[in-house]
């Protein structure tokens, strides 16, 4: 499942996430309106996605990762969000986390 497309709460939490692929992009040195750019960003947003689903498999307890998958693998976002609001301790810092590791290993930093 795309996370930035299906799992966002609103348009404002998607925007935040596309500025900060642009973010990385400008700080490697690349116009993410280039052809190139999007190019890159579709790869990153790609990238970003399975690194926020890993932190969801990470963090949910073994006995709920059939339902996690199943939610992943469906189309039902509002089910996917209470599930994981439901069971992934201090999501937002543990997704604050990732996009932290996320950007220092794109940068190489």
């Amino acid at each position: 499942m795309n996370f930035m497309s299906n799992l966002v709460e609103n348009d404002g939490v998607l925007q935040a996430l596309s500025g900060f692929l642009d973010d990385l992009l400008r700080e490697r040195g690349a116009d993410p309106k280039s052809q190139d750019g999007v190019r890159m960003k579709h790869d990153l947003q790609e990238r970003l996605d399975t690194a926020i689903n890993t932190v969801f498999v990470e963090y949910v307890p073994e006995e709920k990762q059939e339902e996690l998958k199943a939610l992943l693998e469906g189309k039902d976002r509002e089910k996917l969000q209470e599930f994981v609001r439901a069971h992934v301790p201090n999501l937002d810092q543990a997704v604050s986390a990732m996009l932290q590791k996320f950007r220092e290993a794109y940068l190489g930093v």
